[in-house]
Order: structure tokens, then C-alpha cells, then sequence
């Protein structure tokens, strides 16, 4: 196995998410397998769309997590060496500074390995409009990193039923 490292893989993770959304406008909630093929032996990423049914109420995501990734993960397991999975997904954070409330549309990215399991957290900045490829037009998206929270000085760490995937598809 390759040495893998969470902030490469982040790093790179975060231009494709961001490049998507530039060309899309948005970004669905998505696994992400981060591993090597066994037959090329190339570092490969996997991308695995979270249909929008599974995340709309608790037990539908534990209906995901528990039977339907089990059974991704064992195809998976057949073709690549997984070393890390992701999850990604938009979202609206609540702010509270001072006497005020803020509601800011964020980007949360969850990667667990063997060895760790990070949360990073951007602000979505939408910029202004261009056209994409297709002549639609879209935003151009900034993701800044909010490096106000540190999820290993949070006292509530983060966590959820879309978390430590890594165990979930080594399991399976």
C-alpha cells in the first residue's frame, strides 16, 4: 500500500469539488473511495452519488450507511485497495457572533483512514457568474476554510452516521 496522506488527498479532493461545483452551481452529496486500483496499481478516487432519498431523514441515512454501503463496499474491495473514504456535502451553518445569527451556506468534508478521521469545514463563496461549457451559466465558487473550528479542541466532536465510513467499507 502506498503512503497516504490526508492532506494530499484533501488538497486534491477539494479542486475536484470545487471545479465541480464552478461548473455546476452545486454539489451532491457523495462517498468518495480513495485508493489504488489492484490491477494498474494508480492512485484512483471513486466517486459514489448519495441518491437525494437517503439523506432527507435519519433513518433513511442509516438505511444507507448500514445495508446499501456494505454492499458498495464489497464491489469495491474486489478492484481497489481502499485507503481513505469521504464524504462531502453542502449545507447551512448557523453563526453566532455577539447578538446576531448568521446563516452561512458551507461545505462539510469528513476523510477517515486507518489511522485518523478528519472534518474540514468552507465557507461557500459564490463570486459572480460565468458560462460553463455548455453555455449554461453558473457561480464561480471560493470554498475559504473556516478555520475557526478545530474538531480536536471541539468538545462536540463531529460526528454522524455518514462518519468513520473507512471501517464501514475495510468491514465489508
Amino acid at each position: 500500500m502506498s503512503s497516504f496522506s490526508i492532506e494530499e488527498a484533501k488538497k486534491e479532493y477539494l479542486e475536484n469539488i470545487r471545479k465541480y461545483m464552478t461548473d455546476t452551481g452545486s454539489l451532491f452529496p457523495h462517498i468518495s473511495v480513495f485508493g489504488m486500483d489492484k490491477t494498474s496499481q494508480k492512485k484512483s478516487i471513486i466517486h459514489i452519488p448519495i441518491p437525494a432519498e437517503y439523506v432527507e431523514s435519519s433513518t433513511k441515512k442509516s438505511e444507507f450507511t448500514d445495508e446499501i454501503v456494505p454492499m458498495i463496499a464489497k464491489e469495491v474491495n474486489k478492484r481497489f485497495t481502499i485507503e481513505a473514504v469521504g464524504w462531502a456535502s453542502e449545507a447551512w451553518m448557523s453563526v453566532l457572533k455577539e447578538d446576531t445569527k448568521e446563516r452561512k451556506e458551507v461545505l462539510f468534508v469528513m476523510i477517515s483512514s486507518e489511522t485518523q478521521e478528519s472534518v474540514f469545514v468552507y465557507e461557500i463563496q459564490r463570486t459572480g457568474k460565468q458560462v460553463n461549457s455548455e453555455g449554461e451559466l453558473t457561480d464561480i465558487v471560493e470554498l475559504i476554510e473556516n478555520t475557526t473550528f478545530d474538531q480536536e479542541k471541539s468538545k462536540v466532536p463531529m460526528a454522524g452516521r455518514f462518519s468513520d465510513l473507512y471501517k464501514k467499507f475495510k468491514e465489508s
